[in-house]
């Protein structure tokens, strides 16, 4: 209760300043934006620091299937803001050996896993991995650029491409660009789950033409097997660009 006490008071503010001096401008480019199913790709990369000149930089270059990505909307992470980090006014203590400890690794078990099955068609597509490619250093030029050349999965999909990228002033970027895997006409088949003795049925296949072109195709059909009859085995279809038509051929079985 004494009046004549010292006393002081305190504040403080936080400004934010952005420093980008340590920001790499990182570009991936392939030399096509559409390619074919198992064909080759090359890819170029470019860094530059900010003032637009080029970095000698080790780059991290991966693509994942789009489709994957959108379930979490991953983008390539900010390496720079995980470096540069902002601190708090405080002392804190870690140990980071814990963490190894605790590190857990998750295999299959057991037998070979499922899958399968049926008799294998020829040219049929295998290669469905959602991890198109992954190269974990590719190292530029003096000038910032670099290329790489891989040979792309089957699936039929839009990749993602990501690239980050850091040189030896501790600099650190990331881009991305998305290139698509197609074919110029696709078909999905639709067929009966069972038939019997007797049974009328109508076998078909949806064609799509991917091409910006219209253009003709002719779908036929032939049974592997005795006892199945068809009215037709073969239509002649026009098809727009980019349109989608259903095929179908009616059958007997006996």
């Amino acid at each position: 209760d004494d009046p004549g006490k010292p006393a002081f008071r305190l504040g403080y503010t936080e400004l934010f300043v952005e420093d980008k001096t340590k920001q790499l401008s990182v570009t991936v480019t392939a030399d096509e934006k559409e390619y074919r199913p198992a064909k080759a790709a090359k890819l170029a990369v470019n860094v530059q620091d900010s003032t637009g000149k080029g970095s000698a930089s080790e780059v991290t270059l991966w693509a994942v299937d789009f489709g994957v990505l959108s379930l979490t909307d991953f983008h390539p992470p900010n390496v720079r803001d995980a470096v540069y980090v902002k601190k708090a006014l405080q002392v804190l203590t870690e140990d980071s050996r814990l963490r190894i400890i605790n590190r857990r690794v998750v295999t299959p078990k057991g037998a070979n896993e499922g899958g399968g099955g049926g008799n294998d068609a020829q040219n049929a597509r295998k290669d469905f991995r959602p991890l198109a490619f992954w190269l974990g250093s590719v190292i530029t030029d003096r000038d910032g650029k670099a290329t790489a050349t891989i040979t792309l999965p089957e699936s039929l999909t839009t990749y993602r491409i990501m690239a980050v990228a850091a040189d030896d002033a501790s600099r650190f970027g990331a881009g991305e660009s998305e290139i698509r895997v197609s074919k110029p006409l696709t078909m999905l088949p639709n067929f009966p789950r069972f038939l019997t003795v007797g049974d009328k049925a109508t076998f078909g296949a949806t064609v799509t033409n991917t091409t910006n072109k219209a253009g003709d195709a002719v779908v036929t059909i032939k049974s592997l097997g005795a006892g199945l009859a068809f009215t037709t085995t073969s239509r002649a279809i026009r098809l727009e660009a980019g349109a989608t038509q259903a095929v179908t051929f009616d059958a007997t079985t006996s």
